[in-house]
């Protein structure tokens, strides 16, 4: 939330006002808010996963071993990030230039805005690895442990119904094993509906760099628009992930009480 206030204002006023050490600052906190928080949901779904299947390895499961494995995720974060710290300035750009031929006198209309400035080479392999380690790994590991997680759900709810068979309903102490699958695919499918279109717009800017460097594209309104709306997902995503995450978490807890 730290990088918001900074954000809308250069959103309203359509420049930055901040300066270069308040630019690093801002990229780099925006950087980690989207990497870091991915990689968070990865540690919920390998928690979940022990939780549900390896309930007795308690150890996995300390704080001193979520604190420690949250401390390497950020250092990660943070040196994937390094480029954004060292590049990232508040760039001038002139608007318009007139020479006053009487008095030799150049008048400059020029705003300032925050880039990362990171030259092509530099963009095209922070965007690619970022894309690898920040998205497509998260995504393949999430699907292995929330589908091993289920898999082992599935077959306690159905050991459970056949020794509950001839005594009672099943359906009293049945493992909520549809609310936990609804839960976790809405937590998956939510998640990469929200970043699925940033990283792909990252990479359709890759692909121009690397194969159309000439190519001058026309830029409209909409475009614009459409491209804010894409990079607002990852944020709405953050911003409703507790609802989900609180949600499937009841559900867990109930299936582990059983």
């Amino acid at each position: 939330m730290l990088p918001i206030p900074m954000t809308i204002a250069d959103q309203i006023l359509g420049f930055w006002i901040f300066g270069t050490f308040s630019c690093k600052i801002f990229r780099l906190l925006e950087h980690i808010g989207k990497i870091f928080s991915t990689f968070i949901l990865v540690a919920f779904s390998i928690d979940r996963y022990s939780a549900v299947c390896h309930p007795l390895s308690s150890r996995v499961r300390s704080h001193k071993v979520v604190y420690l494995c949250l401390g390497i995720m950020f250092i990660v974060t943070c040196l994937m990030l390094l480029p954004i710290l060292i590049y990232a300035h508040s760039k001038e750009y002139i608007m318009m230039e007139r020479i006053d031929h009487a008095t030799q006198h150049v008048m400059r209309l020029h705003i300032y805005k925050c880039t990362d400035d990171l030259g092509n080479t530099l963009f095209i392999i922070f965007t690619l690895y970022c894309f690898l380690l920040a998205y497509l790994m998260p995504l393949l590991l999430m699907i292995y442990f929330y589908y091993g997680m289920l898999i082992r759900l599935y077959r306690q709810a159905r050991a459970v119904r056949q020794a509950l068979t001839g005594r009672r309903k099943a359906g009293e102490d049945k493992i909520p094993i549809g609310h936990i699958a609804t839960y976790t695919l809405a937590i998956c499918i939510f998640h990469f509906i929200c970043w699925t279109p940033y990283w792909m717009s990252m990479l359709r800017t890759v692909y121009q760099e690397v194969f159309l460097p000439e190519y001058n594209e026309e830029t409209t309104y909409a475009f614009i628009y459409f491209m804010y709306g894409v990079h607002a997902l990852p944020y709405i995503n953050s911003a409703c992930n507790f609802i989900l995450y609180g949600l499937l978490n009841r559900q867990v807890i109930k299936s582990l009480s059983r």
